[in-house]
């Protein structure tokens, strides 16, 4: 029994879930979606572009990540399984990372996080296995973490390592979707109990992104629930409860495994819930998918909310926000292929308006050296103080 479990591995004085705490309610009308958002009015005005070199040793083929940390453009590659990394004028400094079995290698390449001189990932073929890589020596190895834990996502912050379990039971743990390891001490905390019966009728499903962090502030959310969780050094405890005003999963559907709960959704169009999350200063942005992917910025102040088909930077001609990240220091890193760009250039942002015309001639010279196959063209801007 995951309860039984539990009171072995994860004692009642670590379990500091803050009791009766106030949640706000977040509904969503599924008919009331805007096509296009421009968030660019939560950006200051500069903004720097950036064609990324393209040579045979760093072609990038599917973005599956984008990360800017203390000047450097970090993507995770699809087909390489691999992590490129750029400085900030584009210039191609290594790769990192190997698909493998040997020592220091991973399976398949997951969520990748940079701290200071360290880049962590996470093997999506473990349910456990996490590894570490010196940026400077490229040299990787498997974190010492137990391998009777499973989870699905991860966040280093200071000493505490994160784990979001996404309704996947833990051996050695039991049935907790947060886990908060302590690197210095090894000792384990354990929040946000679910039900051992969608651990064991495996009821999840993979997300985009599990948590997010602003300053002390994180925000996780779960496949098959409607919840938005906060963790701050006070606690941990639901903070927002997202409704759908219609085609919401049905309680019993709920309760079946992964697989099935995907197909029926597919069949009748259910809304299966949120994908990803992200916390900023004031707002956060999740995603759900209802036909296509949608997104929600929410005002954290107001408790309002706008839905949209896509987010663009109306200041920059419309650019769209495809594939994007924000950095700890108030950066926003927006990446668009090489082909999606020079197609977008053409049709929509060569036509449209920029807030300095110097914008404008960047993109235009980097539109007439672009080539379908080219790296993907980088934008980088800075989040407005509140």
């Amino acid at each position: 029994m995951c309860f039984l479990v539990l009171i072995y591995s994860c004692t009642s004085n670590l379990v500091k879930e803050r009791a009766n705490s106030e949640v706000t309610d977040v509904y969503v009308d599924v008919d009331d979606v805007i096509d296009e958002l421009d968030f660019s009015l939560f950006l200051n005005d500069e903004a720097k572009f950036i064609k990324l070199e393209t040579t045979d040793s760093c072609l990038i083929s599917e973005m599956k990540q984008i990360s800017y940390v203390d000047g450097k453009i970090y993507i995770a590659d699809e087909l390489s399984q691999s992590v490129y990394i750029f400085n900030d004028s584009g210039s191609f400094l290594k790769k990192i990372g190997v698909k493998g079995q040997g020592p220091g290698e991973y399976v398949r390449l997951g969520k990748f996080q940079v701290v200071g001189n360290y880049l962590y990932i996470k093997d999506d073929a473990s349910p456990w296995k996490l590894y570490v890589y010196d940026l400077k020596s490229s040299v990787g190895r498997l974190m010492d973490i137990d391998e009777n834990l499973s989870y699905d996502d991860f966040y280093l912050q200071g000493d505490n390592l994160y784990l979001v379990a996404n309704n996947n039971s833990s051996y050695s743990y039991g049935c907790y979707n947060l886990l908060k390891l302590g690197m210095a001490t090894n000792e384990m905390d354990c929040y946000l109990p679910f039900s051992e019966n969608l651990a064991k009728q495996h009821s999840h499903w993979g997300l985009f992104s599990n948590i997010s962090q602003y300053k002390d502030s994180l925000l996780i959310i779960c496949s098959n629930n409607d919840t938005i969780y906060q963790s701050t050094k006070d606690g941990t405890s639901a903070k927002y409860a997202v409704h759908f005003s219609k085609r919401e999963l049905p309680e019993d559907l709920r309760q079946k495994d992964g697989t099935t709960i995907m197909m029926t959704a597919m069949e009748k169009r259910y809304i299966k819930g949120l994908s990803s999350i992200l916390n900023l200063d004031g707002y956060f942005i999740a995603q759900y998918g209802d036909y296509i992917m949608r997104s929600i910025l929410y005002d954290k102040r107001t408790d309002e909310h706008t839905v949209a088909n896509v987010l663009k930077l109306g200041k920059w001609g419309d650019l769209y926000m495809w594939e994007y990240s924000f950095s700890d220091d108030g950066k926003l890193i927006v990446a668009d292929s090489g082909g999606a760009f020079l197609s977008s250039w053409k049709e929509r942002y060569s036509n449209r308006t920029f807030i300095r015309s110097e914008d404008k001639k960047d993109l235009q010279k980097i539109y007439e050296q672009t080539s379908e196959e080219d790296n993907p063209i980088i934008g980088i801007f800075t989040l407005k103080n509140k």
